[in-house]
């Protein structure tokens, strides 16, 4: 990435990066992570904020640190296999606390320190600060991470990916140390999209498509991205599913100008579809539930009815009722209704949050479905979406899932 992953591992103390939303900072920030991991960099640890996880706390955050330090700092042992030497305070830690005790702040502050000690060269990256809940917990991640870039030896560097918010812009101002922030200009930021496209053009669909047609497309695409990485992503995946060059250009031609317009058209095929009723039950859960959502979940949503429909959706006296009959027959016909809304997620988003995924099965009953992108989210709790009838208001969203939830009970009691 331009400017970006072949600066950040020659700069030491706290780096920031702001991008805006819709620039495409998590591609960046995986770019970064697999530039590390590729040029064996030493010790890696990295954290992925999101909308869609489950609140962490500064101590789940620490221990995330610890485990993937410790974990990069673990040394073969000679003529053992799979046996290896581990570092002696994350020893003493795991000792003090195994089976089941929480460590405390004070030592997995000690441990972090002394492993990034230990450590030739450490690099810490993290996404999505903007998506960390609650605030005040953007404010002590970034206090950790600035107390971290002041050991003596200089040899943490450390990535924040984030979109511009006035407390993260605070946070970070008051750190008593040298900053560098980076902010990505459009220029830049389509340079990657025109890479990423370039990528894309390589596999199926696409790599079908005479050269001629591929070059008009990254093109137009680049040019009309503003620097919006999600909205590019968007256009390519509508442009997929044409099959002839002539319906290649004609919807070429009329690609929604921006980010807003997009997720217009999205939401205006929903409604044409009939799936009113159920995007926006699975989108309320989506948006306001405390976990993320398993495909199989979200699919058992859409039997939820709504009575006195009428009243929706400035009142909150209304009825629910669960309806078997109305389930969908595939679970996975949710990635349809909801295309460039929703994604089901794969093995790779269990193994970016840390979950242990070996010998698990994959099924409609463990993935995970949740929001394509936070610009998603933003979108539909925004006073100009359109059509209005899908905008959602927290309380009555929260008020349906409570009688969603009582009308499920009520049906199989």
């Amino acid at each position: 990435m331009p400017g970006v992953s072949l600066s950040f591992p020659l700069i030491d103390g706290q780096l920031v990066t702001i991008f805006p939303a819709g620039s495409g900072k998590t591609v960046l920030s995986s770019t970064i992570i697999e530039t590390i991991e590729q040029r064996s960099l030493d010790i890696l640890a990295y954290f992925y904020f999101s909308i869609q996880r489950e609140p962490v706390t500064l101590r789940e955050f620490k221990c995330s640190l610890v485990t993937q330090l410790a974990k990069g700092l673990k040394r073969p042992v000679k003529g053992q296999p799979n046996w290896y030497n581990i570092p002696m305070s994350f020893k003493k830690l795991y000792m003090k606390y195994s089976p089941s005790k929480e460590p405390s702040m004070k030592d997995l502050d000690d441990v972090i320190l002394d492993l990034l000690e230990l450590s030739s060269e450490a690099y810490i990256v993290i996404d999505g600060l903007d998506e960390c809940v609650p605030q005040s917990l953007r404010a002590e991640v970034v206090g950790l991470l600035g107390s971290l870039s002041q050991l003596d030896r200089g040899n943490t560097h450390i990535l924040i990916a984030s979109r511009r918010e006035p407390d993260i812009e605070a946070s970070i101002s008051a750190l008593p140390i040298s900053k560098h922030v980076i902010e990505l200009s459009v220029y830049k930021i389509n340079q990657d999209i025109q890479q990423h496209l370039n990528t894309l053009m390589k596999t199926n669909p696409f790599k079908k498509w005479s050269p001629q047609l591929k070059e008009e497309v990254i093109e137009y695409l680049t040019r009309n991205a503003n620097g919006v990485f999600r909205w590019a992503d968007l256009q390519i995946q509508s442009l997929a599913v044409q099959e002839r060059e002539k319906d290649i250009r004609k919807a070429l031609k009329r690609l929604p100008k921006d980010l807003e317009a997009t997720y217009e058209r999205i939401l205006k095929r929903i409604e044409s579809e009939g799936k009113f009723e159920e995007a926006v039950a699975i989108l309320r859960w989506l948006v306001f539930t405390t976990r993320p959502l398993t495909l199989m979940e979200a699919a058992e949503i859409a039997a939820f009815e709504v009575k006195d429909s009428n009243v929706l959706p400035e009142s909150t006296d209304y009825s629910v009722a669960f309806s078997p009959g109305n389930r969908l027959l595939e679970p996975s016909s949710i990635q349809r209704i909801l295309s460039g809304l929703v994604v089901v997620e794969d093995e790779r988003y269990y193994r970016r949050y840390e979950m242990e995924v070996e010998n698990w099965r994959f099924t409609d009953m463990t993935r995970a479905v949740s929001l394509a992108h936070s610009s998603v989210q933003d979108y539909l709790l925004s006073s100009t979406i359109a059509p209005q009838s899908f905008r959602l208001d927290s309380t009555n969203s929260q008020w349906f899932i409570f009688k969603s939830a009582i009308a499920y009970i009520a049906h199989y009691d």
